[in-house]
């Protein structure tokens, strides 16, 4: 029995002692990989008279962040913005988000929140005359169209919250062309 007890015995302090070597690998890792990212992540932030932008520099790839200044620059991504609207108060303005690996530009979002002060009804009724082809759907009161093509994903949500209507205009998909 002493010695069954001691095979146990030793078997349970290789294990715990490999549970000791793999935490301490495991956070020494992470200590290398915090510090190299610290070291190799890069963030810049200029002024334009089309915005602000920040752009994140990493060794895998990168992120710029627009903010763009006017509706003519979701109108310049083909959708249109409801005559009257105007940038929602405390929303931001209307923002491009563009992601990079490497030499290649992958993915791009561009979003910005309107509100009116016209009914959902009026705002949805505008959307559905100019964009007769896209997909409409209703539910709780909170209005959806979408589209896709040509690499994109197009949503337009119009919503009433606090007795004011918010239209969010959404594009992702592939880069825009600069």
């Amino acid at each position: 029995m002493r010695l069954e007890n001691r095979r146990r015995g030793g078997v349970l302090a290789g294990v715990l002692a490999a549970f000791v070597v793999l935490a301490i690998l495991f956070v020494g890792a992470s200590i290398f990989l915090g510090l190299f990212m610290a070291r190799h992540v890069r963030v810049e932030e200029s002024s334009s008279e089309r915005g602000k932008v920040v752009r994140f520099e990493t060794p895998v790839g990168s992120m710029r962040v627009r903010e763009a200044g006017s509706p003519d620059d979701l109108r310049r991504l083909g959708l249109p913005v409801y005559p009257g609207a105007a940038v929602a108060p405390g929303e931001g303005k209307t923002v491009n988000l563009e992601f990079q690996l490497g030499d290649e530009k992958n993915f791009n979002v561009s979003a910005a929140d309107y509100t009116t002060a016209d009914s959902v009804a009026n705002v949805s009724a505008f959307y559905r005359q100019e964009l007769p082809d896209w997909s409409f759907t209703m539910r709780d009161g909170r209005v959806e169209m979408r589209h896709s093509e040509g690499g994109y994903q197009t949503v337009i949500a119009i919503r009433e919250q606090g007795g004011v209507t918010h239209i969010s205009l959404v594009q992702i998909g592939e880069p825009l062309e600069n």
